[in-house]
């Protein structure tokens, strides 16, 4: 006799965590110096603890990194160099104040900083 069985894998979502919830992992991670405890207590992957201990450096540091990957997609060359360097400065003053940045946010700042370009220097 055959039965047909249907499995239901649970759905999977990405999560974006503040850097201030990063630094709690990678501080109680590297106390009790078990990536797997950790991960388990919070709920995460054992994967993203140890991750975030490996590039805390660079989390922590306020500086954004591009990953390889990243920097060949596309080969990215801005329009506006001089916005787009504030535009990355002021994201990376946001993060190195442990504030998140959602993309309403982003796309609001960088339009702003493109209107005092256009009205005080005339692009």
């Amino acid at each position: 006799m055959y039965h047909k069985f249907s499995v239901t894998m649970p759905s999977t979502r990405h999560h974006s965590y503040d850097l201030n919830f990063k630094s709690k992992i990678v501080a109680e991670a590297e106390a009790v110096n078990n990536n797997h405890e950790t991960a388990r207590e919070y709920g995460i992957s054992e994967s993203m603890v140890y991750k975030w201990r490996n590039q805390q450096h660079v989390l922590f540091s306020g500086k954004l990194k591009m990953t390889a990957k990243r920097a060949l997609m596309g080969r990215y060359q801005p329009k506006e160099p001089e916005v787009d360097q504030q535009l990355v400065d002021w994201f990376s003053d946001q993060r190195s104040q442990g504030k998140t940045c959602s993309l309403k946010m982003t796309l609001i700042t960088a339009l702003f900083t493109f209107l005092l370009q256009v009205v005080y220097v005339g692009l």
